[in-house]
């Protein structure tokens, strides 16, 4: 593994300049709870679902895993 350059998303930005916006030219969507009622609670929970990040066991010094143990 080495050392490699990397160029920077904006190369003529100098300290003391706003950075450019990174969807300046993005179309964006706008959603009224009133008007989308049901529609947008089922948007909200199918795009923000609560997901696992580690699945962690231990051993013990009688080399037993810890889901072994009563």
């Amino acid at each position: 593994m080495g050392v490699r350059e990397v160029r920077t998303p904006h190369p003529g930005w100098q300290p003391g300049q706003q950075e450019p916006h990174p969807y300046a030219g993005s179309k964006r969507l706008q959603l009224v709870p009133a008007e989308e009622g049901v529609r947008l609670y089922q948007f909200v929970i199918s795009a923000f679902v609560p997901r696992p990040i580690a699945f962690i066991s231990s051993l013990s010094k009688e080399v037993r895993q810890s889901s072994d143990v009563e």
